[in-house]
């Protein structure tokens, strides 16, 4: 009776030592995607800054349109998600912007 206990404890120890790990991991790894994405938006905004301060704010503005309409369309209420390419595209943006706030409040800079 008592080997079934401490085998039963021993496998619950070992499933959230487990999960532990494979939490810290994958925060390790979001974390580095996030810097990654952070650190790729800033050098296409000063690569677009060298040719013009226009061509730089325009797609800036561009983009946060974009990500405007994909948070509206990934928060959308009542109505069946879109399917067109245009939407999957602004969710995507939003997702990544999403992904860069988080980055952004690591200590990758």
């Amino acid at each position: 009776m008592a080997g079934g206990r401490v085998a039963r404890a021993a496998r619950k120890t070992g499933e959230h030592v487990a999960e532990s790990v494979a939490e810290m991991l994958l925060e390790a790894a979001l974390a580095v995607v996030a810097c990654l994405i952070l650190a790729a938006g800033v050098a296409v905004f000063l690569a677009g800054w060298r040719i013009s301060p226009f061509v730089a704010g325009g797609s800036l503005g561009g983009f946060l349109l974009l990500v405007g309409y994909g948070a509206r369309e990934a928060f959308r209420s009542g109505k069946p998600a879109r399917r067109g390419r245009l939407a999957t595209v602004a969710v995507a943006a939003f997702a990544l912007v999403v992904l860069v706030l988080y980055g952004a409040s690591c200590e990758c800079l």
